[in-house]
């Protein structure tokens, strides 16, 4: 029996179970042995627990003639498969052995004096409650496949929930998790035949909502019923398709499935090129900064030799064709000195395809001394740099130098700078968009719009609501802002894009406050980006608002929902104040409402101040807002809008001091100077809570000019760097996790934002890191994931980090030996990356 069970597969299933009802299974005691190995396999294997219970299904009709001699069969003329296989799952169900091995392993570890053997005991109760936590999940598991097979039956399941509910401890909550999104379909659809059931289902599903939001429990088995909870409201209809044994057709038919639909958005997307591929390939993570360490403990020497190797299949392809003299001098000017120093590190296919799209401009000539078509002026970050890309060691891509402004490059010389200046006279200026951004985006017309957003001209309105719902959902879940626009700019075009923002202003408005305001950035992100109108914005959004007058009824707080949704578009003067007066009036008589509550909400993201120089320099007046016969000052005062008219209630009336991520103002720090160890502290609060949009308004309101002083910066990079980073229990030391440096990376645009290039700044950015490693003991690759994370998002010069290398202040040396050791790998590929980049300009 068990050569069969270790067999098993649904490609054998048929065979192997015929094979069973061979085999002599005639007494109670055979029978039980077979039931057992069942079990334990169904119970070991999750994956394929479904499998073995189907097996239980075919054999549950078999049955032995009982022994009056067996235990509990006495008087039994039959023993049946069936009753068997559930006791069995009863009786584990039941089983409540972890307190049991608690207390006594506790009582074996506290008796123990030596430590050795301390730590033995300790790994090895941790080993046995994780191997018995495993079986009970294994063990629910197979319940639900049993009862997905009608071996079991509702009330049974409904009684089980009911005790795992009431025991509520971690392992029973982590079982329901997984009992309930293994039969929670067929069981819904079973409850709703009865109206009891379906109320006592319903129960349940309020005592695990109160479960979550009072955080009765740890953070995983949190997050498992979240996930339950979820998969409930949208019909279990499960994200991903689960892990189940499958037959070899049936993995023949998928993977021809998935091929062919690759074909499909191959041809579809022939042209196009996905715009975060791009920004990738322009910067290229350079993981070869240094010898990389394997397991073994050896570093593995970069070599030169492999970084300048020379993809002749190039050379060959270029040279072969027909007419290839002729063209030779065209497809050298065309490809540059940048892309001649990406072939010779291998570049592919890819660089050779830039090259031919560069061919085909017969400006390109113009531009062949300064490596590309960059323009003057086209200083955005992360695009091609001038004279050639610095090459990282083994074929990294563009350096965080851009544009003329660089520190290493000259000046162009006059003659580029005529020609590029023809050029530009050509083509006119709407060929390259200034990195200026304007005083507001009100006049954004719809010909932006018109050149990025590639979706369909034209769809009925259930086609655009299956479009937007996937996509706020997917955003909602994954909380990736790029992939967000993506699909928008795939899905929707200018005249349709308006009924994005009604579709999801409509599906987000009775939502949670964290997906209003993901919501509202989205939107501020879209203007930004000119793929969403000022113009487009308001009308999508009218349908929603000339209903708020209705919503009250049923959601009295929809003006405050409303107001946290549009509050992020004033941010960056995305939308200015008259135009999103003009959006509230789509209100009627709750005007004046939505209006103040959007300045409310934008209060705390952007600090009061800031919202009341909006609102000085905009030219509006309460008067012509607030209704007739309603008093201005209580109007003010109830919405929280007070510190328009008079700043000093900028502190208790905008409701700063109330945000749940403690962004409040604090006037007293200002006038009485800040502690640098109190603005740690609240730095860590607000790293691990706050957006940057609410800590760049917390720092207006109680740094203000401190802001670009050295000690605040210290604070501010220490703060940062131990919030992204993993502390231990004691809080005595910490390390680094795989991501640390992708974390760190979305928050240096706090940092950026006031070391601003600031020489002096950029060292004490690099001498907090250094006390920072110091202080923890020197974790292993802490600095040198900073130093990274630092480099690539331009916080950090590499001029700072030479000088920081050389540089002897000492006030300055505690530790600094061991931090230049542990990051001369870093500092060996500057080196490497300048020679590289002298040659490239050579």
């Amino acid at each position: 029996m068990r050569g069969i069970l270790n067999k098993l597969t649904p490609e054998k299933f048929m065979r192997l179970v015929d094979t069973v009802k061979t085999l002599p299974i005639n007494t109670t005691e055979r029978l039980s042995a077979v039931i057992d190995l069942i079990f334990e396999k169904a119970v070991d294997e999750q994956g394929f627990s479904s499998t073995y219970a189907q097996m239980c299904q075919v054999l549950s009709l078999m049955s032995v003639r009982g022994n009056g001699n067996d235990s509990g069969n006495s008087g039994k003329s039959e023993v049946k498969f069936r009753n068997l296989i559930i006791n069995k799952c009863q009786k584990e169900f039941e089983k409540d052995n972890t307190d049991e091995l608690r207390v006594r392993r506790y009582k074996e570890i506290d008796a123990c004096n030596d430590p050795e053997k301390k730590l033995e005991l300790i790994a090895k109760y941790e080993y046995d409650e994780t191997k018995m936590r495993k079986r009970s999940v294994g063990n629910i598991r197979f319940i639900g496949e049993l009862y997905k097979l009608r071996m079991l039956t509702s009330p049974i399941m409904m009684r089980i929930i009911g005790t795992l509910l009431e025991k509520g401890d971690e392992e029973s909550l982590e079982c329901l998790c997984k009992l309930l999104s293994t039969i929670g379909k067929i069981l819904e659809t079973q409850c709703c035949q009865q109206a009891k059931a379906m109320s006592e289902l319903d129960k349940h599903f309020k005592h695990m909502d109160k479960i979550v939001n009072e955080r009765q429990t740890n953070s995983r088995v949190r997050f498992l019923m979240m996930d339950v909870i979820d998969l409930r409201q949208k019909n279990w209809v499960p994200r991903r398709e689960d892990s189940k044994p499958k037959t070899k057709a049936e993995v023949q038919e998928e993977f021809k499935r998935e091929e062919m639909e690759q074909q499909i958005a191959l041809a579809s997307n022939t042209n196009r090129r996905d715009d975060r591929d791009r920004e990738r390939d322009r910067r290229r993570p350079r993981d070869n900064r240094g010898p990389q360490t394997c397991e073994e403990g050896w570093n593995t020497v970069a070599s030169t030799k492999g970084r300048t190797s020379f993809d002749s299949s190039r050379l060959k392809n270029t040279f072969s064709r027909p007419g290839a003299a002729e063209s030779k001098e065209v497809t050298l000017r065309g490809t540059g000195f940048s892309s001649w120093a990406r072939g010779s590190s291998g570049g592919g296919l890819k660089d050779h395809d830039e090259g031919k799209q560069q061919e085909s401009n017969r400006f390109n000539v113009l531009g062949d001394g300064m490596g590309g078509s960059a323009l003057p002026g086209d200083n955005r970050r992360g695009g091609p740099s001038v004279g050639g890309n610095r090459l990282a060691p083994g074929g990294g891509g563009p350096t965080r130098q851009s544009g003329f402004g660089s520190k290493s490059m000259p000046p162009p010389a006059n003659d580029k700078e005529s020609a590029i200046s023809a050029v530009k006279k050509f083509v006119g200026t709407d060929r390259s968009k200034s990195t200026s951004r304007p005083e507001s985006r009100d006049n954004s017309v719809s010909r932006e719009s018109g050149d990025v957003l590639k979706g369909y001209p034209t769809m009925d309105e259930e086609t655009a609501e299956k479009f937007a719902t996937a996509i706020i959902e997917e955003f909602i879940h994954n909380g990736d802002p790029e992939e967000a626009k993506l699909c928008v700019k795939e899905k929707f075009a200018t005249n349709t894009i308006k009924y994005f923002v009604a579709i999801t202003l409509e599906w987000v408005i009775d939502r949670d406050v964290k997906k209003r305001r993901m919501v509202g950035q989205l939107y501020h992100d879209l203007i930004v980006e000119n793929l969403l109108s000022v113009d487009q914005l308001l009308e999508g959004s009218q349908s929603t608002l000339r209903m708020t007058e209705d919503y009250i009824i049923d959601i009295p707080q929809v003006c405050d929902y409303l107001g946290e949704v549009f509050a992020p578009c004033l941010n960056d003067n995305a939308v200015s104040l008259k135009r999103l007066l003009e959006l509230a009036s789509f209100a009627k008589s709750k005007k004046a409402n939505v209006f103040a509550c959007i300045l409310a909400k934008a209060s705390q993201i952007m600090s009061p101040n800031k919202v009341a120089d909006m609102w000085n320099t905009s030219g509006l007046s309460w008067c012509s807002i607030i209704p007739p016969g309603e008093s201005n000052e209580a109007f003010l005062d109830k919405h929280h809008v007070a510190f328009t008219v008079d700043r000093s209630k900028s502190g208790s009336q905008s409701g700063w001091n109330s945000q749940k991520v403690e962004t409040g103002r604090n006037p007293q720090m200002l006038e009485m100077g800040w502690n640098p160890q109190k603005v740690e502290t609240e730095f860590l609060k607000l790293f691990k809570r706050a957006s940057n949009d609410e800590i760049f308004g917390w720092i207006d309101a109680n740094i203000g000019n401190d802001a670009k002083s050295s000690k605040f910066i210290r604070a501010l990079v220490t703060a940062l760097v131990e919030s992204q980073a993993t502390t231990s229990n004691d809080g005595s030391s910490i390390c680094v996790s795989e991501d640390f440096e992708e974390k760190m990376k979305n928050r240096l645009a706090v940092v950026l934002k006031y070391v601003d290039s600031n020489e002096k700044l950029e060292m004490q950015c690099i001498y907090a890191l250094q006390a920072l490693s110091v202080k923890h003991q020197h974790p292993k690759g802490l600095l040198e994931k900073c130093f990274n994370a630092f480099y690539d998002s331009e916080v950090v010069s590499e001029e700072a980090f030479e000088l920081w290398a050389k540089f002897q202040d000492p006030e300055e040396q505690e530790g600094k030996g061991v931090c230049v050791n542990s990051v001369k790998n870093f500092m060996r590929w500057l080196k490497e990356a300048d020679v590289e980049e002298t040659e490239t300009h050579a």
